[in-house]
């Protein structure tokens, strides 16, 4: 998979209030900043813990504790917080990313139909997350020549409802790497477990930094074989309620403009 050329440098801050005013099915959701990669961009941690300037902390508490009310899974966990990203040259990027705490995001978004949270609050608050675009070898073992999983997005994720994506996907945890958090919500929103023997599955390889508006944050997409038949060892989870294993080419709809925009930047081979 080779992404495309895209405009990129990019500062998480900048036009942080231009979503403003989406319309509420993301039809005309802006599109992210990217960075094509050709190695694994760097993380440059900052001293911690993040706390938004803008944040009424009594606020946000009270919005946390409606939005657990309303999804009593949701879990306050530490989270890396972008700070800014920049390219490095010879296909690479700096990431500087400083830890924080989960609620600072979950309150950002729109949660319709939740009473007092119809509307997010922008705290500034961009995390980074880890995606890959799955795709499974042909029988013979010989390249990804096979379909893509994708899953579509259930009540209980913070956004995009009943839209399909590229799965896996989810936060980067303090004290992991991007390519382990894709092993860790690949096992988790699939069941399917990379293997370390010859043939168990690839290494994730970064290939792409871009910037989602909507859901404000910055998603890392890896491109990841799995072995000849995953497809029917794959089961939905709490995230998704529904996987499919699709043509890039043809995905299923309606997509999260964050996955459109990923497969219009990534062409497969």
């Amino acid at each position: 998979m080779i992404p495309r050329d895209a405009d990129a440098d990019a500062d998480p801050g900048r036009d942080a209030d231009r979503d403003a005013d989406r319309d509420a099915d993301h039809g005309g959701a802006p599109r992210g900043r990217a960075i094509p990669l050709r190695r694994p961009p760097r993380l440059a941690r900052v001293e911690g813990p993040f706390v938004p300037e803008r944040a009424d902390l009594d606020e946000v508490d009270e919005r946390w504790a409606r939005f657990r009310a309303h999804n009593p899974a949701a879990y306050d966990g530490p989270l890396l917080q972008v700070l800014g990203v920049h390219r490095d040259g010879h296909g690479g990027a700096t990431v500087h990313v400083v830890e924080t705490s989960y609620r600072f995001h979950a309150v950002q978004s729109d949660r319709p139909g939740v009473a007092g949270l119809e509307r997010g609050i922008d705290l500034g608050v961009r995390p980074l997350g880890a995606k890959a675009v799955v795709r499974e070898r042909g029988p013979t073992g010989e390249g990804a020549a096979g379909p893509v999983l994708f899953g579509r997005r259930s009540v209980r994720t913070g956004g995009y409802h009943h839209l399909w994506e590229v799965a896996p996907g989810g936060v980067v945890e303090p004290g992991e790497s991007p390519a382990d958090t894709v092993r860790r919500e690949l096992e988790e929103e699939t069941g399917l477990v990379l293997a370390a023997s010859p043939g168990g599955g690839s290494v994730p390889r970064a290939i792409l930094l871009v910037e989602d508006p909507v859901m404000r944050c910055w998603e890392l997409v890896h491109a990841l074989e799995v072995p000849a038949g995953s497809r029917d060892r794959t089961r939905p989870s709490p995230e998704h309620d529904d996987l499919g294993w699709f043509d890039p080419a043809d995905p299923p709809r309606p997509l999260s403009p964050i996955t459109e925009r990923i497969l219009e930047l990534v062409r497969t081979t």
